[in-house]
């Protein structure tokens, strides 16, 4: 039988909880804590609640370590994704050994974001707001919403 101390660490590492204390993630709790703060403000104080109620709902949310509900990737110019969840691009030896590329047919400007796409379910959100313009999408952002629950976003 292992160890109880043993067993709750491994627990603990598994879940989201780790990621406040790896790297940035002290950045992460700061801010749902300020998330949290705004909901006090909007729900007990009455403070502009039809405001501050989304705008905590989405701190806290795109907040949350290893959620990734608000996601923003990179290309380059082969259309290869090249950053992490947090935007940081890789590295060249990652690079080569995710998309199995010899080191000889490499160059620099394989590196080199050039455009940006954002995922999860706060990007799906974005994009609706943003193709609300199009005359077919015209109030239909609550189809990005259903597609996204559904996993279904050939729909879109």
């Amino acid at each position: 039988m292992e160890n109880f101390g043993e067993v709750f660490k491994s627990f603990f590492e598994s879940t989201g909880f780790m990621g406040f204390f790896q790297g940035d993630g002290w950045m992460n709790l700061i801010m749902i804590l300020i998330g949290c703060v705004f909901l006090y403000l909007a729900i007990a104080k009455k403070f502009e609640p039809y405001l501050l109620i989304p705008i905590a709902a989405g701190m806290i949310l795109t907040n949350i370590p290893f959620g990734h509900i608000f996601v923003k990737e990179g290309t380059n110019s082969l259309g290869l994704i090249i950053t992490d969840s947090l935007g940081t691009v890789m590295t060249k030896e990652a690079y080569l050994s995710t998309y199995g590329i010899p080191e000889s047919m490499f160059t620099q400007n394989m590196l080199e974001v050039v455009d940006y796409s954002y995922s999860g379910l706060l990007g799906y959100l974005y994009y609706g707001v943003k193709l609300e313009d199009n005359v077919t999408w015209r109030s239909c952002s609550n189809r990005y919403i259903c597609c996204f629950l559904l996993g279904n976003l050939s729909w879109i």
